[in-house]
C-alpha cells in the first residue's frame, strides 16, 4: 500500500467474532487466491474453512443429564442472531475453548480447537441459566458459520480490497482488555473485564443486576499512567487531528428514563396490577443509591461514552479533548464533506444482552446493536457497516486518500480452527514480568483467538 497516499486512516473496530464465524468461507469457490504480502510462499493458500478436514476439529460435549453431542465445523447459520446466547468470553472459557481445559500449562501447548462446545454448554448450563431442551437445541449454534451469502457487506469488502487471515486479539480473553491493548498497547495487568473498576458503585450494581458491567479505567491513577494513540497524535509535532465518533451510552439510555419514569409509573400500576407494582417498588428501592451512577453510565452525554470512560488519560491530558468526541451523525457529515481528522475512531452501538431468547427483569438491562456481538442481528449489523463505507466514498476526493480499517476486538467463544501458535511478546518486553494489580497471573504471552481484519482504500 503506497502509505504516501493516505492522508485520513479510519479505525471501525467491531465486537466480539471470530474470523472463521464470518469469513471462513470468503474463497469457498475460488482455485486462485492472489497473497499480496512480500515474501509470502507462491502457494500460500487462504486460511479459510474450505481448506480443512472437517472431521479433525469436531467438537464435543455432555450435557448434565448426561446427553453427549458432538459437532464439526459447520457451513451456514440457522438464523441472524446465531449464536443466540452469548458465549463465555473471559479468561477461562477462553482457554477451555482452545484447550479443553481452564488449567493451561505452562509454556502452554498448541491449542487443539476442540473446547468450544463443551464450554458453550457449560455456559447456557451454568451461567444462562437455560433448560435441557433449550441447550441441545442451540449447542451446535456456537460451531455454526455464516456464508458470504449471508453476510455480504463484510464479505464483499473482504473480496473487493484486502483480508488478513492472520489477525488474533492482543490477549485471550474479552473486551476492554483488548481494546486497551488496541489503544494502549497495554491493558495494565487486565485480564478480564471489571478488574480495573475504581468506583465501588460498579460491584453493587453488579451483584443486583447479576450482570458484568467492566467499567474499568486504564491509566487514570498514580503508578499507572499510559497514554492512549490519542495522546500520542495530540502530542505529536504538529499535532494530528483526530476524533472519536461515537452513537450511545456505556449502558443502555433506556435505563435512564426508566429511573426518571419508574416513581410516576408505580403509583398508577398499583391499582391495576399490585404484583408488578410491588415489584417495580423493589426494583426502584434496589436501584435508588445507584441513581447518581447509572444516570453517569446511561445519560449519553460524553460521560457516558466507553472511550472517555475507560481511558481518562485522555480528558486528564489533552487540552480541550471534548470537542475531539464528536456523534456518528457527525461522522457521515465530515465523511460525505471530506472533512474527516486524520485519525477517525468509530464505536459501534454496543450489544449487551446475554440471549436474544427467552425473557427476564435483565432485558431491562440489555441492547441489541449493531456491533456483530452476539446475540445481536448481524443485518443490522451489515447495515451499519455499509452506511459507513457509503459515506466514506461519497466524496470522491477524499476517499483517494484514505484507508478504513475494519476489525474486531476479540473472538469471543465462535468456533475459529486456526490456533494462535505465535508467541506474544507481553507489553514489558523481554524484561522480567512486573507484580501486575490483576488475577489471574496471566504473561501476556500467548495471543487470543483469530479475528476479521480489512484494509479498505483505493490503493
Amino acid at each position: 500500500m503506497a502509505m504516501n497516499q493516505i492522508e485520513h486512516v479510519v479505525v471501525l473496530m467491531l465486537e466480539n467474532r471470530s474470523f472463521d464465524s464470518l469469513l471462513g468461507w470468503l474463497y469457498e469457490h475460488d482455485a486462485n487466491i492472489v497473497n499480496n504480502v512480500p515474501g509470502a510462499p507462491a502457494n500460500d493458500k487462504f486460511r479459510g474453512l474450505q481448506g480443512i478436514e472437517p472431521g479433525a476439529f469436531v467438537n464435543a460435549a455432555t450435557l448434565s443429564n448426561g446427553t453427549k453431542i458432538s459437532s464439526p465445523p459447520l457451513r451456514g447459520t440457522a438464523g441472524f442472531t446465531v449464536p443466540s446466547v452469548d458465549p463465555g468470553e473471559e479468561f477461562d472459557h477462553v482457554s477451555r475453548q482452545f484447550f479443553g481445559s481452564a488449567e493451561v500449562p505452562t509454556p502452554a501447548p498448541v491449542p487443539s480447537m476442540k473446547g468450544y462446545l463443551a464450554d458453550y454448554v457449560e455456559v447456557m448450563e451454568k451461567e444462562r441459566g437455560l433448560g435441557e431442551a433449550d441447550v441441545a437445541l442451540r449447542a451446535k449454534e456456537v460451531m455454526q458459520s455464516y456464508t458470504p451469502g449471508q453476510l455480504p457487506v463484510l464479505n464483499q469488502l473482504a473480496r473487493h480490497y484486502a483480508v488478513s487471515d492472520e489477525w488474533f486479539a492482543s490477549i485471550p480473553s474479552q473486551t476492554n482488555g483488548n481494546r486497551a491493548f488496541s489503544l494502549c498497547g497495554t491493558s495494565l495487568g487486565l485480564v478480564n473485564n471489571g478488574q480495573l473498576e475504581t468506583n465501588a458503585l460498579a460491584k453493587k450494581l453488579e451483584d443486583l443486576v447479576h450482570m458484568k458491567i467492566g467499567d474499568d479505567r486504564f491509566g487514570g491513577t498514580e503508578g499507572q499512567r499510559v497514554d492512549t494513540i490519542f495522546n500520542a497524535l495530540a502530542q505529536a509535532q504538529p499535532g494530528i487531528d483526530w476524533a472519536v465518533f461515537w452513537q450511545t451510552s456505556y449502558l443502555p439510555h433506556k435505563l435512564n428514563t426508566l429511573m426518571r419514569d419508574l416513581p410516576v409509573l408505580v403509583p398508577v400500576l398499583a391499582p391495576i396490577n399490585p404484583a408488578l407494582a410491588a415489584a417495580l417498588g423493589v426494583l426502584l428501592a434496589a436501584l435508588a443509591p445507584l441513581e447518581g451512577y447509572l444516570g453517569e453510565l446511561t445519560s449519553e452525554q460524553l460521560e457516558s461514552c466507553y472511550t472517555w470512560r475507560l481511558f481518562p488519560q485522555i480528558e486528564q491530558r489533552i487540552a480541550n479533548a471534548a470537542q475531539h468526541f464528536q456523534k456518528i451523525e457527525d461522522f457521515h457529515r465530515r465523511a460525505r464533506s471530506g472533512t474527516l481528522p486524520r485519525f477517525s475512531y468509530l464505536e459501534p452501538f454496543w450489544t449487551i444482552a446475554e440471549t436474544s431468547v427467552g425473557s427476564s427483569y435483565k432485558n431491562l438491562f440489555t441492547a441489541m446493536g449493531n456491533d456483530y456481538h452476539p446475540p445481536g442481528n448481524t443485518l443490522v449489523s451489515e447495515r451499519f457497516l455499509a452506511e459507513v463505507y457509503s459515506s466514506l466514498i461519497a466524496n470522491r476526493a477524499a476517499w483517494e486518500k484514505t484507508l478504513f480499517i475494519v476489525t474486531f476486538d476479540e473472538f469471543v467463544g465462535t468456533f475459529d480452527h486456526l490456533p494462535p501458535t505465535a508467541a506474544a511478546t507481553p507489553p514489558w518486553g523481554s524484561g522480567p514480568m512486573p507484580v501486575l494489580p490483576t488475577k489471574p497471573n496471566f504473561d501476556f504471552k500467548r495471543f487470543g483467538g483469530r479475528v476479521p481484519a480489512l484494509l479498505i482504500s483505493p490503493w
